[in-house]
């Protein structure tokens, strides 16, 4: 089995250039672009089979699932954030600085509270 699969799009792609510009695209640097071994390159070219339209349609929605596999199994894992996964992250980020805001305040206030000399001498006198 291929290390890395390849999509439909991409075999025609492979395909296609190697076929209107062989000496620009050649096995090699085909490979280099597409991230897979000269191996692999040279059994596309070499294939001519080509799939009918129902074979087509079972492909692109065979291709779509896996598509959908690999990007639930990559937020699974922590790879990649929806978009709602950052709005929240966001949100939640927003209110721990609001809240480190109102503590910082609460905690000057305070302070400026206890360093005032009135409050200071009631506190004496109750002592």
């Amino acid at each position: 089995m291929p290390e890395k699969r390849v999509s439909p799009e991409a075999i025609e792609g492979i395909r296609s250039l190697h076929k209107q510009y062989p000496d620009k695209f050649p096995t090699p640097k085909l490979s280099q672009l597409f991230n897979i071994s000269v191996e692999a390159i040279q059994r596309i070219l070499k294939s001519k089979w080509k799939p009918n339209a129902k074979e087509l349609k079972k492909r692109a929605e065979n291709w779509e699932k896996r598509g959908g596999a690999i990007w639930q199994n990559n937020i699974e894992m922590g790879e990649v954030q929806t978009k709602l996964m950052k709005k929240t992250a966001t949100l939640e980020r927003r209110k721990r600085e609001e809240l480190g805001k109102t503590f910082v305040d609460t905690k000057k206030r305070y302070e400026q509270e206890v360093s005032t000399p009135f409050l200071g001498d009631i506190r004496n006198r109750m002592l």
